[in-house]
């Protein structure tokens, strides 16, 4: 699985690529979410985690530019927030995200979830 992290949070994407197998995931960090909008543009990736800690642009305009795009309409999205969001369901359909993943982060649910 082709995956990229966008984060400034150093503790979760160095977790996240320490723990993912090599073998098994290909994974991308990016703390600047407009290089990484960039590289997205050039290779889809299979998922991308979007942090609400990224620099150069706000995570939910990222997350909306990716998730609006057609050529990423196999690519699934997740948001990881410190925020509380009231209605899930309706964030998640309204940013068509498919997964949301609470801060602080429990590395373990997310590394067993891009296991499986």
């Amino acid at each position: 699985m082709n995956i990229y992290c966008v984060t400034s949070d150093p503790f979760l994407s160095q977790e996240l690529a320490m723990q993912l197998s090599p073998s098994e995931h290909k994974i991308e960090l990016f703390s600047n979410g407009l290089v990484a909008l960039g590289n997205i543009n050039e290779n889809p990736p299979d998922l991308v985690m979007v942090d609400t800690e990224c620099d150069a642009i706000n995570s939910i305009v990222l997350i909306n530019l990716i998730s609006r795009d057609s050529k990423f309409n196999n690519t699934e999205i997740h948001h990881i927030t410190s925020a509380s969001i009231g209605d899930p369901e309706s964030f998640k359909k309204q940013h068509q995200v498919n997964k949301i993943w609470s801060k602080p982060a429990n590395i373990s649910e997310i590394i067993n979830y891009l296991s499986s």
